[in-house]
């Protein structure tokens, strides 16, 4: 028995066309993009921890990338999440 084969894609934009609305959004948020950067950078160096962290996220996000965010597929992890949680202080 021959193996069956998926739907053939039909309509819409073709893969690789650039999408024309969100080309000019980008053309106009990439003239502040620079003093957007100096910006996030002089945060960095803000009295409040919480603003100087998000700026030290948000640099670290531009630069490498966000990190991905996988879900526990065993029971391994799910054991050591319920754990944590437990620790955490009741309300």
């Amino acid at each position: 028995m021959a193996a069956q084969r998926g739907h053939v894609k039909a309509g819409g934009r073709k893969k690789g066309t650039p999408n024309k609305a969100t080309a000019e959004i980008r053309a106009a948020a990439g003239k502040h993009s620079a003093k957007a950067l100096k910006k996030i950078v002089e945060l960095v160096k803000d009295d409040n921890p919480s603003v100087a962290l998000a700026a030290c996220n948000a640099i670290l996000d531009r630069a490498h990338g966000r990190p991905a965010q996988t879900m526990p597929d065993s029971g391994e992890e799910n054991v050591l999440f319920s754990f944590i949680m437990n620790l955490a202080p009741k309300k």
